[in-house]
């Protein structure tokens, strides 16, 4: 009981051993008399200039880390025509250093690359299906996959 005591006045000062209320209070006035209540000190914000700076700092990082992302977002997004122009205007460049090499750089396994790479160059065999789904869509826009389902099996 004793080293809480004490562990208590390390950590809250003499605060900490004044006795508190326990329990529900009675009325508002006894409950005063006992436990005056100490106005809470408010804490005052430091505004120094160095701080000010690093919040910047901060915000300008973020910032740049915003518009990187958003310029991923855009490049994920563009279409299958310019993402295979990249893909082989990078294979071009890829030809001075070896595949090992890039994939090791970039921790990749062969298998993982050479299957995008298989993919990016096959047809897609639902293209067809995809673009009656489309018509399909753009005659009637209030049609759920349930309708569409139906129209196209008609």
């Amino acid at each position: 009981m004793i080293a809480k005591w004490v562990s208590d006045f390390r950590t809250a000062g003499p605060d900490a051993l004044r006795p508190k209320w326990k329990g529900r209070k009675k009325t508002l006035d006894k409950y005063k008399e006992i436990y005056d209540a100490k106005p809470v000190e408010e804490k005052n914000v430091n505004t120094s200039a160095e701080i000010v700076k690093e919040l910047e700092d901060e915000l300008l990082k973020l910032r740049i880390e915003n518009i990187f992302l958003k310029e991923l977002r855009r490049l994920r997004l563009e279409d299958e025509v310019k993402m295979r122009e990249r893909r082989k205007s990078s294979t071009v460049s890829g030809r001075r250093f070896k595949l090992k090499d890039l994939l090791s750089y970039t921790g990749m396994p062969k298998v993982t690359y050479m299957y995008w790479q298989k993919q990016a160059d096959r047809e897609n065999p639902d293209k067809e299906r995809e673009e009656k789904i489309f018509e399909i869509r753009k005659e009637n826009k209030d049609y759920g996959y349930r309708r569409i389902f139906g129209e196209l099996h008609k």
